[in-house]
């Protein structure tokens, strides 16, 4: 046979010859078995899992980290699984988005598409409708499906107002009937949801590049049903997150009449962020007598707005956020205006925040009681002055300076040209700092000395 060899091989006081193959490549297998024979006989050690002995506290937080498709994918593994599927904290999030409870459907002019299956979807409103506690709406570029799902959950949601009253609706003398008749029925779904968060995708470009912004709001269909939603939900409703709707001043000025209508008592937590295209003020904030921590773009403050929010008892932090989409050259409000609310509600605490952006500044609001001022892009520097504003105008009341994500930027050499000695000044001059966030780790012994709280890169 070409190219065979025969080797020798020792094995205890004998010797074996074997064949080799193809200038020794060899048989693989009965080289296996023969390592195998040669290993001493052991006994097999047999791995066991004990997931199905887990309690369901574990379980079902377990599954609660998982999307829709993935429980069901867990659900099918074993019986304890399948169990621990329809647990109500499991379904305590909600989250919807473009792939949520849809099916294919072929378009004669745009091919196949994903539209939302009405009979799955109100089978899971059904079955775990009266689990959910968080609604998120991730931004969908499905509009239709958005709109169909908004539609379907506040006819429950009236349902379950209607039914709560003891109200039947009567149409000609005749009883109104049930539109459609599911499993579970419609009782209580959605009658837990405490929070309510809503992003619209306003950039509608097909790439990530920033010349190729694609930016518009929201309205019409879409924006009525979604405020018939939030009236729905209003009784129930604690925590309300809206962002980047970018509506017209005339939409703007009625979106939050459900809420207050029916909740303005139980809101606790406010976020407005580019409700606006333009600046408009948003004096449904300061209606909510209970509300806690309140977040606006700085195109929804005003002087009338400060005055309410003065008159706010509970209020104890204002969050002024810009980002990508937040108009430029925006004015600052008087300082009298601040100092009238400072005045009015001691207890109220500003922070101000730039975040996802290529360049600009905070909008500096003179006179305000400015506890912490952050700076979230990977595309700021450390500069001059914004370190000697802050300074200027907070020097009492700043305890929170920082810049998350920032990258590392090559600088000079020298000592005196860098940040260092800029912040060194801003921990000396603000007696109250005590987090300076940044990425250079060896800040930590240039201000030991001052009881200041550095975090480096990859802190919390």
């Amino acid at each position: 046979m070409d190219g065979s060899v025969t080797v020798t091989e020792t094995i205890g006081n004998e010797q074996k010859p074997y064949l080799v193959l193809n200038g020794g490549s060899g048989n693989k297998k009965a080289r296996k078995k023969k390592a195998q024979a040669r290993k001493p006989p052991g006994e097999k050690v047999l791995i066991e899992s004990h997931w199905e002995e887990l309690p369901d506290l574990i379980i079902e937080r377990i599954f609660s980290y998982l999307s829709i498709r993935d429980r069901y994918h867990a659900s099918i593994v074993c019986r304890r699984w399948n169990d621990a599927f329809y647990l109500p904290y499991v379904w305590s999030n909600f989250v919807m988005n473009d792939m949520t409870l849809v099916r294919r459907k072929f378009n004669y002019y745009m091919g196949w598409q994903h539209v939302l299956d009405h009979m799955r979807t109100q089978n899971c409103l059904a079955t775990i409708g009266r689990c959910i506690k968080t609604l998120v709406f991730e931004p969908m570029f499905s509009f239709h499906n958005l709109y169909e799902f908004m539609v379907m959950l506040c006819y429950y949601a009236e349902r379950n107002k209607q039914e709560k009253a003891g109200k039947v609706i009567y149409h000609k003398g005749n009883i109104v009937p049930v539109l459609v008749e599911v499993r579970g029925g419609g009782q209580g779904i959605g009658s837990r949801i405490s929070t309510l968060r809503f992003t619209f995708p306003c950039n509608m470009a097909a790439t990530a590049r920033e010349e190729d912004e694609y930016v518009f709001g929201t309205g019409g269909k879409l924006l009525e049903s979604f405020k018939r939603l939030m009236g729905g939900l209003g009784a129930t409703l604690k925590h309300l997150q809206l962002e980047d709707l970018l509506l017209e001043r005339y939409e703007a000025l009625t979106l939050l009449d459900e809420v207050c209508f029916s909740g303005c008592e139980k809101l606790r937590t406010l976020t407005l962020i580019n409700v606006t295209k333009i600046p408009c003020q948003m004096l449904h904030a300061g209606v909510f007598v209970n509300l806690r921590v309140l977040t606006l773009s700085p195109q929804s403050l005003g002087v009338d707005l400060l005055v309410l929010l003065g008159d706010c008892p509970h209020l104890h932090h204002l969050h002024v956020v810009q980002n990508r989409y937040t108009p430029d050259n925006l004015s600052t409000l008087p300082w009298k205006a601040w100092r009238a609310c400072r005045w009015d509600n001691p207890a109220l605490n500003v922070h101000l925040q730039l975040e996802n952006v290529r360049s600009g500044e905070v909008v500096w609001q003179i006179g305000a009681p400015v506890r912490s001022i952050l700076y979230k892009s990977s595309h700021l520097k450390v500069n001059s002055s914004s370190i000697l504003t802050a300074i200027d105008q907070y020097r009492a009341d700043l305890q929170v300076y920082g810049h998350v994500g920032l990258p590392r930027f090559h600088r000079t050499k020298s000592y005196s040209e860098r940040a260092d000695p800029l912040l060194l000044h801003l921990c000396r001059q603000c007696p109250n700092l005590h987090t300076l966030v940044s990425i250079f780790k060896y800040f930590k012994f240039n201000v030991k000395h001052f009881n200041i709280k550095v975090l480096g890169e990859g802190e919390d």
